[in-house]
């Protein structure tokens, strides 16, 4: 527990590098546009750049596969590197990692999403500050046809394994699985790690990383396309797994005041096809910050639906922009590094019986014992009416 912890220090730098050249004034909260404003319409907001899909759509799903540590097809093109021993203990403790994720969290989280959400897990889901987090977006919202994934992290590429020497090999996959291991050891992303792990081999930037996370929880790439707007990024299209078609989107992107403007063109873009779900977790605090209002009064304005732990959006400025709230677990405070993010309205919530607590059958965020679901129009729950 206390190697998780320390680990756990290292999370700040996200919000140290979001929060350069950031305000560090507390203050109030300015109240966001009114819910259902339409945004107007946008042309050409993504911008279709280099697309690796048309003639290898069995070479980009089959590379993903080989990522993920799972085999390959009769005729794949990636037999060879597969016979290797560096493939061969990648796949060993992909397996292995992926075995333990499923045990400790992902049957909780299917389970609970299921009961819980409603109709808030098949909304498109926003999951700002999350990075390549795929994993937890597709395992609480499975449902979901859209993501829309938000981070500092580069962007990379579809790397050509074929090319790749022995020598080359090893730390790529060695440098690949380190970046994922505290996301399905801890539920996040020690983003200082991630970001050197994958800058320094040819499997680079959060492209492999989601790709990765797709083919683990099943889904079939159909195509992967680099975007240059409205921020840098890429698509992916994909077939569930449960049929249908997923649509996963990942930006880098700088979502304080300084990088994100109260109606840019990238946020219409998150809205375009509706409001979305919005998903917050291990997000450094930074929207307590009134260096991200912009970012926070635009998620509370436009979002169907919020589901994070304390880390998302100040809980009071959730209650006081006509969400109906719902608690889960239990509220235990802040790690010392986040100290000056304690939430009294928060432990009110949790104590004073205003709102219905349910128990959390899983571990999420940094103390990972708090969640928040916040849903538009009807209450959540009869004893929630009068709120």
């Amino acid at each position: 527990m206390k190697f998780a912890y320390t680990l756990l220090v290292l999370v700040s730098v996200l919000g140290l590098t979001q929060c350069k050249n950031a305000s560090q004034a507390q203050g109030g909260f300015s109240k966001p546009a009114a819910f259902g404003k339409k945004a107007k319409k946008q042309k050409h907001i993504v911008d279709l750049g280099t697309s690796y899909s048309a003639k290898n759509y069995d070479h980009i799903n089959d590379t993903a596969r080989f990522l993920a540590g799972m085999p390959g097809g009769i005729n794949s093109p990636l037999a060879d590197q597969r016979r290797t021993s560096a493939w061969q203990q990648h796949h060993a403790s992909m397996d292995k990692m992926f075995d333990y994720f499923a045990r400790s969290r992902q049957s909780s989280i299917m389970s609970w999403q299921g009961s819980e959400l409603g109709d808030v897990s098949n909304r498109n889901v926003f999951y700002p500050f999350g990075g390549p987090d795929y994993l937890y977006a597709h395992t609480f919202f499975p449902r979901a046809s859209r993501y829309v994934l938000v981070g500092l992290e580069p962007v990379g590429s579809v790397p050509d394994i074929a090319t790749l020497s022995g020598g080359d090999l090893t730390p790529s996959l060695n440098n690949l699985k380190a970046s994922m291991s505290s996301a399905t050891n801890f539920s996040y992303f020690i983003t200082k790690d991630m970001r050197a792990d994958l800058s320094r081999t040819s499997i680079n930037g959060t492209l492999p990383i989601v790709m990765t996370f797709m083919a683990r929880t099943g889904h079939r790439i159909q195509s992967v396309n680099k975007l240059s707007s409205p921020a840098p990024g890429f698509h992916i299209l994909a077939t569930g797994p449960s049929g249908g078609t997923k649509s996963v989107y990942y930006f880098q992107k700088d979502l304080s005041n300084s990088g994100i403007s109260a109606n840019s063109n990238f946020l219409s873009f998150v809205t375009s096809v509706g409001a979305p779900t919005t998903f917050l977790k291990s997000a450094s605090y930074l929207m307590h910050r009134n260096s991200f209002s912009n970012i926070r009064n635009a998620i509370l304005s436009r979002s169907y639906a919020v589901v994070q732990d304390p880390s998302g959006i100040p809980f009071n400025a959730i209650a006081q922009s006509g969400y109906n709230v719902r608690l889960y677990g239990q509220y235990s405070g802040t790690l010392d590094i986040f100290r000056e993010h304690y939430q009294p309205e928060l432990a009110s919530g949790y104590s004073s019986g205003q709102f219905r607590v349910k128990p959390l059958p899983f571990g999420v965020g940094y103390k990972q014992t708090s969640l928040i679901v916040a849903k538009r129009g009807v209450s959540l729950d009869p004893i929630l009416a009068q709120y």
